[in-house]
């Protein structure tokens, strides 16, 4: 049901947490085909820590968990072997304030549900609800953006670096294998590239340091084309299928697309590229994977871990995600605030092999 503040003596309806999560899941998100592709698995911890012992992982998992500055690791203050990990605590928060809203499609959607009257003359009240949703909507795709970001770097690295307003730099390793980055003797692209026989190397390796071969191929549109197109694919790949045979991977252009586009499959494994792209704090067009990247993934079965939050009205639950408005007096100001306290856990430590430097 509705919320009523009151805005100089006169009582304002708002949209409560349960509208706006409502309305939130009609729109537009942020993908998460990282999260829900390689770290299906949802586990949820009472208290502040997330317990390694009790996840269904491969090989038991003990990380090192030290404060670091800038991803570099504090070495001497540093704790082995860890069995307890306290996970990132994420509290972004915004002041609701009326504002104007360009987006058209969000308008015209605010419009169906009865949010507001009309688009163009909205009453006070009506501005209040817009930039509510406008606020719980950024607050929602922050912690989803952290999600993704800590996911990958755990996907491709095998280790997380993060921290939060009141919480230090702290980097999660899980300790994988050195043998499992893997850089091409000679750059693909470049003459002489062996890229069939650099995939076959990396599928070794799987096999020795992560017990099983490789599922999944995660690339860009960029590797991806330098592969193709050596003279070893061309020889081992295509023409080994015959005379007339066709291409067993999709080669069309697809670059430039915000989901992971399916290519086909490669020995066995299915093959992907990943051309999204996000804007940082600074505004900067930045990729989620780099243009030069290729990895061999054959854990498809990561755990996104979430502890209780630390918020009177939660009580320690251990919810994806808790929201919840606040009248301020000092300073005035309506304020919605979102807490959640996720960690990225792979199942096969050394799951993935692959780097990102297989371009010149």
């Amino acid at each position: 049901m509705s919320i009523t503040v009151d805005i100089k003596g006169q009582p304002v309806k708002l949209l409560d947490t349960q509208e706006l999560a409502i309305f939130h899941n009609k729109t537009t998100k942020v993908s998460t085909w990282i999260l829900d592709t390689f770290f299906p698995n949802r586990r949820v911890f009472n208290g502040q820590e997330v317990s390694m012992g009790d996840l269904e992982t491969n090989t038991p998992i003990a990380p090192l968990v030290a404060p670091s500055v800038q991803g570099r690791v504090i070495v001497d203050q540093a704790k082995y072997n860890v069995k307890y990990v306290q996970p990132a605590y994420l509290k972004p928060s915004g002041y609701v304030t009326p504002q104007n809203v360009n987006d058209l499609a969000l308008l015209g959607q605010m419009q169906s549900a009865g949010v507001v009257a009309n688009t163009v003359n909205m009453s006070g009240a009506e501005k209040l609800r817009v930039a509510q949703i406008a606020r719980f909507q950024r607050n929602r795709e922050s912690i989803t953006n952290f999600n993704v970001f800590m996911a990958i770097q755990v996907l491709l690295t095998g280790k997380v670096t993060f921290a939060s307003k009141d919480f230090p730099e702290v980097t999660v390793d899980y300790g994988r294998h050195a043998d499992m980055t893997f850089t091409p003797t000679t750059k693909w692209g470049a003459a002489g590239a062996k890229p069939v026989s650099d995939i076959r190397t990396m599928n070794a390796r799987l096999a020795e340091h992560g017990g099983t071969d490789g599922t999944v191929i995660l690339t860009t549109s960029k590797v991806f084309g330098a592969m193709v197109n050596s003279d070893e694919y061309k020889d081992e790949i295509v023409k080994a299928q015959g005379a007339n045979a066709a291409n067993p991977l999709n080669t069309a252009s697809v670059g430039g697309m915000q989901e992971a586009k399916y290519r086909g499959e490669l020995d066995g494994m299915a093959v992907y590229t990943l051309d999204a792209t996000y804007r940082d704090e600074n505004g900067a067009v930045q990729r989620y994977i780099g243009d030069k990247a290729f990895y061999i993934i054959s854990d498809l079965g990561g755990f996104l871990c979430h502890c209780g939050l630390q918020n009177l009205d939660a009580m320690d639950q251990p919810l994806d995600v808790y929201d919840y408005i606040v009248q301020e007096k000092d300073p005035s100001g309506i304020k919605l605030i979102s807490e959640s306290s996720p960690l990225a856990v792979p199942s096969i430590v050394n799951g993935v092999v692959g780097g990102e430097a297989f371009l010149a």
